[in-house]
């Protein structure tokens, strides 16, 4: 129910409550009148509730904290495959591209973002020993498990700024998980450095 229908039927309420033919007396219906207020403010806290709900329940996806100007780069790099679209991302916005990549099951992307340095496997090896380790597994429940990640900062950078540390944190209620993931400079771009997890 919207807002709207509620006002206009606890209005419906109020003026039928002050129409019948039991409501002779003026303090009866004063005790009425009041009664129906409270249970107007108690359906607007009810709405309140649904409406925050509601946004809540909206489709999540790590690329909610990306710029306009970020996400019109990553479409285009969705759609021309080429990795100079994403020179600018920070190794922030890079995790939120492997994490958004790990829940779209997009291997281009998460092997385009990935730091070669003269180890990386070619694309099919790559997609087989993803999809082989434990490292597909792990990794689609750590989306979950951060889906709603309170922090995503920069934990440190080298002196040279070629190597950093991104930190993701969620907490609900008691329970609290924390990530360090590694990337490198690459082409001056950031990737991921997962070849040790392969």
């Amino acid at each position: 129910m919207t807002k709207l229908a509620i006002i206009n039927l606890s209005f419906i309420l109020l003026l039928l409550s002050g129409c019948t033919a039991t409501n002779t007396q003026e303090g009866s219906s004063n005790e009425e009148i009041a009664a129906l207020t409270r249970e107007i403010a108690t359906l607007n806290q009810e709405l309140a509730k649904f409406e925050t709900l509601s946004k809540e329940s909206e489709a999540f996806s790590y690329l909610n904290d990306l710029t306009d100007q970020e996400l019109h780069q990553y479409q285009l790099f969705l759609k021309e495959r080429d990795i100079d679209y994403l020179k600018d991302f920070s190794p922030e916005k890079v995790v939120l591209l492997y994490f958004e990549s790990i829940v779209t099951d997009d291997m281009e992307t998460i092997y385009a973002i990935t730091y070669d340095g003269g180890r990386l496997s070619g694309y099919s090896d790559f997609t087989e020993q993803f999809y082989t380790s434990d490292l597909s597994h792990n990794e689609k429940e750590s989306v979950l498990d951060f889906r709603y990640y309170d922090t995503l900062t920069l934990l440190e950078e080298n002196e040279t700024g070629d190597q950093a540390v991104v930190e993701i944190s969620v907490s609900i209620g008691s329970f609290q998980s924390v990530r360090w993931v590694e990337l490198q400079k690459e082409n001056n771009q950031w990737k991921l450095v997962l070849q040790h997890l392969l």
